[in-house]
């Protein structure tokens, strides 16, 4: 039996919650397929609402169950003359190695799925390193994919649970991708560097984000890596997504990122659009580190 599940901890003006629903929605049913369909809110702060689940602790079950799926994945565990490789900024070799191996996997599409949203083949920075996604916000000790093997490791069904029902408390020290707007502490509007501070994070919903990238995959083009969704330069982006009333699938959900990324807004209502959110994308002035600013809305369906 199915129901209207209401996943209120998955609030869409935070492109965390925004992400971690699209996770949710890439989950695969007992037969491999993805039944589900989402939708949103009309709130002041609309928060997700699924169908092809029966409740909260459905959707935390399922997503735990895909868990060491994901962990053992090929894109997360890929090695180089013996080594773990811990992040995607790769030779133009060992990243043709890498895409290769997670292409012929047999992993049900995880591991190609998460690698083409993550980097494209064709797109190198002055170093001859591969560009990752606009989304991608880590450097120095931080590595992408350490990070995403320490969260799994770590992750329980509760704290998916509160993910996907709230609050959000911040009570633990797993890694964060920065993809939550509570990450942009500002230093100018703090008495204290906030880098000394040891960062609080919401597991749950950072798992179930790094499935949903998946639904944003990057393109070599003319002016470096495109990344679905985003906009502008490496240190002067932003990240827009919509927020649509009509419960559609996870490729409906695909297509309307694209579309309103690439600014159709006349075409937006009848989809069942009803706003466009937009975040800054903020880096360090080395260009490396990231985070994502509180969002903006730019667009709304006139009704």
């Amino acid at each position: 039996m199915t129901a209207r599940v209401e996943l209120t901890g998955l609030e869409g003006t935070n492109p965390l919650g925004f992400l971690a629903a699209l996770g949710v929605l890439s989950l695969p049913d007992g037969g491999g397929d993805r039944g589900s369909r989402l939708a949103w809110t009309d709130d002041m702060v609309p928060y997700a609402v699924v169908s092809g689940f029966s409740s909260v602790d459905e959707v935390a079950e399922r997503a735990m169950s895909e868990r060491q799926l994901w962990r053992d994945s090929m894109a997360l565990t890929f090695s180089r003359d013996g080594e773990q490789i811990d992040d995607v900024k790769l030779s133009g070799s060992d990243l043709r190695h890498y895409i290769e191996a997670c292409l012929y996997t047999d992993d049900g599409g995880r591991s190609i799925a998460l690698a083409s949203a993550l980097v494209a083949e064709g797109s190198y920075d002055r170093l001859a390193k591969a560009k990752p996604t606009d989304l991608h916000f880590t450097a120095g000790q931080q590595k992408f994919l350490r990070m995403a093997r320490e969260l799994l490791d770590k992750l329980d069904e509760a704290a998916l649970a509160e993910a996907l029902a709230g609050p959000w408390t911040y009570e633990s020290e797993l890694p964060s991708f920065m993809w939550d707007v509570t990450d942009d502490r500002v230093y100018a509007l703090a008495s204290y560097k906030p880098s000394s501070e040891k960062k609080q994070t919401e597991p749950g919903a950072e798992f179930l984000a790094l499935l949903g990238l998946t639904a944003l995959p990057v393109f070599a083009g003319k002016g470096g890596t495109q990344t679905t969704g985003c906009s502008g330069s490496w240190k002067a982006g932003a990240l827009t997504w919509p927020i649509w009333a009509e419960p559609c699938s996870f490729r409906g959900a695909c297509s309307l990122l694209l579309h309103a990324s690439a600014g159709n807004q006349a075409w937006l209502a009848a989809w069942g659009v009803r706003r466009l959110m937009s975040s800054p994308i903020v880096r360090s002035e080395q260009g490396g580190s990231g985070t994502l600013s509180p969002p903006t809305e730019i667009w709304r369906a006139a009704f």
